[in-house]
């Protein structure tokens, strides 16, 4: 099974502004995106970091995207934000089920793909 994903930095391109972090620009694959860009929302860029991160690590564990598509760049953003806001299925019937994760990788991945209503 080859790696359907292209290995290229996912993180977000991001700039400060007056000392507060604001969203001047977002780059990267959709699939890496969290929700915040997602809505549309204003976003801190350290937690964007840890979410495309996330992605990645699941990606690397998995080779699948957490929340649908069938690539990094094909992606259903409406459907993708309705899985977010649900949570990880880490579960085994789950979307990742051909993979056995131990409890403390799982833990890590929910952790790193925690869905955030508000910026911090």
């Amino acid at each position: 099974m080859g790696f359907p994903f292209p290995l290229g930095i996912p993180f977000p391109c991001t700039s400060l502004v007056h000392s507060t972090f604001v969203l001047v620009y977002f780059q990267g694959s959709p699939g890496y995106w969290p929700p915040e860009v997602l809505e549309h929302r204003p976003f801190n860029p350290r937690t964007a970091d840890v979410w495309a991160l996330g992605v990645t690590l699941h990606v690397l564990l998995t080779s699948r995207l957490p929340f649908g598509g069938d690539s990094a760049v094909n992606v259903d953003e409406d459907r993708a934000l309705t899985m977010m806001r649900r949570g990880l299925d880490l579960s085994p019937s789950g979307p990742s089920r051909s993979v056995r994760l131990s409890a403390a990788v799982i833990e890590l991945l929910r952790g790193l793909l925690h869905y955030v209503t508000e910026v911090s």
